[in-house]
């Protein structure tokens, strides 16, 4: 067990530039998508932060969240939606790093664009 919450955490982590990342392609969807997106991706960080605090324990049991927090953590995500999703074309995206994009696997002839 303590090897695979070793594993998570590190996985847990590198979801972090997903997270921010969606943040920033956030302005380029349509306003209930750009909510949606973001609303999910409050709530799943919440847990992922609720699952490196329990370690190897969290899988003792179901890990959840509230129902009172979620829907203050999606009502944050659709609200920070929104307002991504409003000034979609005033800033460019800027460098992703080296974060996955589906442009890099058609490059490589993987998938298509």
């Amino acid at each position: 067990r303590a090897a695979v919450a070793r594993v998570v955490a590190v996985l847990i982590h590198a979801a972090d530039q997903y997270y921010v990342s969606a943040s920033v392609g956030a302005r380029r969807l349509p306003l209930r998508a750009a909510a949606a997106v973001l609303a999910a991706r409050n709530v799943y960080r919440d847990i992922g932060k609720k699952v490196l605090r329990q370690g190897a324990h969290a899988w003792d049991r179901r890990t959840v969240i509230p129902a009172s927090r979620k829907f203050l953590l999606a009502v944050a995500g659709a609200g920070a939606g929104c307002v991504q999703s409003m000034t979609r074309r005033s800033k460019p995206l800027g460098d992703r790093g080296s974060l996955w994009e589906r442009s890099q696997m058609a490059r490589r002839g993987i998938m298509k664009p």
